[in-house]
């Protein structure tokens, strides 16, 4: 398989592309960012001038790659949402000079999806959307798209609500109701890959696989390689899901996300289970969450914990939270612990409350979790492998998705960039995982990116990679590390972005963190409720944000930002040289 290195000729490009290629906002960002390299690093005269940059035979070598990059990319964020007009509006012209196999049938699709015009009422729906009333989104859909089933933009919507919300069936009925309404041929493929898609989410990989193969067998899309490799890795065949990524990188060598998915798989990081060395304490608070912390204790219970005790402090419950640790002490005798405060001193104060403990202190590490985390049996193992990959890491954390929809990511890993600039809305895209990132840009100094929050889970983020932040939700460290960094700066509480900070300094003392995305972990909060304007929390999100700018100087920033950039880079350029090391590309495993 061909996998590229990283092109650091711009580091704006470079840092885009090393985040990840998913998402179509991000991709699109990495296609106009490829767009501008190539012209800057065009001829000044004649043919492949900064007028014409994207006729890569008429370039040098660097603007040409961009050049393709950019073209590449941009059909890349149409096919991460392919019924979406203008995204297929924009890639046409884009493909006017190709000749690649396969073109002709693209070009048909492409002019197929970006003639749908946006019907009477699309205004008024958006308006409707924007106030994340469900069942009124919901009704409002389903009127429209019975009076025309086949019309591209209902459908669009439809399935991007069906889908988040999990309501599968309802997604499927509206993609047979457009292919019974006699659609243009060329965009029946993309209704299969939908449907797969669906499939996949739902539970159902062999569905999907056979929907996506169809779908491939007339419109070969490497994002839908990337599909079919995530289903035939969930049905077992590990085999078929390496040659779909093999395929998905062949087309397109830049994919930092594919690549890293196929050294993972090729090698087996993505099955690897490890005891984190030496002893451990697992460590809640919690605040009148009786309910939710019964579940979490009993998922941890559950796990293999390799000997480790259990500490749980009641930050001032005033619920039922006493009985259910009463009940649980009663059950697991010595494996835990369960300390009462008499208020609740917040998140930070909790944490290095716990941090003060004998215990705590005397262990070799400590894992930090929430009241409503749902941990999988082998979290620790997983995580363990985490530590003995990256031992020098400052913490290590997994891939947290939404507890009642576990298709809908909440966090992933986390990297930084440059503010938006005044007026171009890019400040609330981290609304939907809880990321604020809406203060006054002039009083900014990065902007925390969210790859996550414009995707489903179709396999993006199965990877294990240093990053700068990981989410607070299941967090692992060295006890001595923390007890290094500080502990948690009370200046967050009540909550919000303790973790983050705690992060950001790891990554100043040279101790990036680590994602380990072969650990799932689901979280109770429902996405989205605290990130509506105006919503519970919202205030306090929002303030912490403003401390965490203030907090840090443009240099340390900086320094922040060259550290994780370097660690990431290094281990990607590791990566993709072990990829090339075995047969057929596939590594020494």
């Amino acid at each position: 398989m061909r996998a590229l290195p990283i092109p650091t000729q711009d580091r704006t490009l470079a840092e885009l592309l090393l985040a990840g290629c998913c998402g179509p906002a991000h991709l699109t960002a990495i296609a106009d960012r490829a767009r501008v390299v190539a012209r800057q690093s065009a001829p000044r005269s004649g043919a492949g001038s900064p007028e014409a940059p994207d006729i890569p035979g008429s370039l040098d070598p660097e603007a040409a790659t961009c050049a393709v990059l950019a073209r590449d990319a941009a059909l890349a964020a149409w096919e991460a949402d392919p019924l979406d007009a203008a995204r297929a509006a924009r890639v046409s012209p884009e493909l006017a000079g190709a000749s690649e196999r396969g073109t002709d049938g693209l070009r048909a699709v492409l002019a197929a999806v970006a003639g749908t015009a946006a019907p009477a009422g699309a205004r008024e729906y958006a308006a409707l959307a924007a106030t994340r009333d469900a069942d009124a989104v919901r009704g409002c859909l389903d009127r429209e798209l019975a009076r025309t089933p086949g019309n591209l933009f209902w459908l669009r919507q439809t399935v991007a609500h069906g889908l988040y919300q999990g309501e599968f069936d309802r997604v499927l009925a509206a993609l047979r109701g457009a292919r019974g309404a006699d659609p243009a041929p060329a965009v029946v493929p993309l209704l299969d890959r939908l449907a797969g898609e669906a499939m996949l989410m739902a539970g159902d990989p062999e569905a999907a696989r056979f929907l996506l193969q169809q779908s491939l067998d007339f419109l070969p899309l490497p994002a839908t390689l990337e599909r079919l490799a995530e289903a035939g890795r969930r049905c077992g065949d590990r085999d078929a899901a390496l040659a779909a990524l093999r395929a998905a990188l062949n087309a397109r060598p830049w994919n930092v996300s594919a690549t890293l998915a196929a050294h993972d798989l090729a090698r087996g990081t993505d099955r690897a289970l490890c005891a984190p060395p030496g002893r451990g304490v697992v460590l809640f608070y919690t605040w009148n969450k009786a309910e939710d912390l019964d579940r979490a204790l009993a998922a941890v219970f559950a796990a293999e914990l390799y000997g480790a005790r259990v500490v749980v402090l009641d930050n001032g419950s005033t619920d039922a939270t006493p009985d259910v640790l009463a009940a649980w002490a009663a059950r697991c005798g010595e494996r835990l612990s369960v300390l009462r405060l008499p208020v609740n001193v917040g998140a930070p104060a909790a944490r290095n409350w716990l941090l003060s403990l004998k215990e705590v202190r005397s262990a070799d590490w400590a894992a930090y979790m929430d009241d409503d985390a749902l941990v999988e049996p082998d979290w620790l193992g997983r995580l363990g492998a985490a530590v003995r990959a990256y031992p020098a890491a400052g913490a290590w954390g997994a891939r947290v998705v939404d507890g009642a929809r576990p298709h809908v990511f909440q966090s992933a890993d986390l990297f930084l960039f440059d503010p938006p600039g005044p007026g171009s809305g890019a400040g609330r895209g981290g609304a939907r995982e809880g990321l604020r990132n809406d203060a006054d840009p002039e009083q900014r100094l990065f902007r925390v990116g969210g790859l996550h929050a414009q995707v489903l889970d179709v396999g993006q983020f199965r990877h294990l990679r240093p990053c700068a932040s990981v989410t607070g939700c299941v967090h692992l460290f060295k006890a001595s590390v923390l007890l290094e960094n500080g502990g948690f700066d009370v200046r967050f509480s009540p909550s919000q972005y303790d973790d983050l900070d705690h992060d950001l300094r790891l990554c100043l003392a040279g101790r990036v963190p680590v994602f380990q995305g072969h650990a799932a972990v689901r979280h109770g909060k429902r996405t989205g409720a605290a990130g509506v304007p105006g919503g519970p929390g919202d205030a306090g999100a929002l303030g912490n944000m403003f401390k965490l700018q203030a907090k840090h100087t443009p240099e340390t920033v900086a320094r922040i930002r060259e550290t994780v950039f370097r660690a990431a880079l290094e281990d990607y350029a590791a990566k993709v040289a072990a990829l090339g090391s075995g047969p057929s590309g596939q590594g020494r495993g």
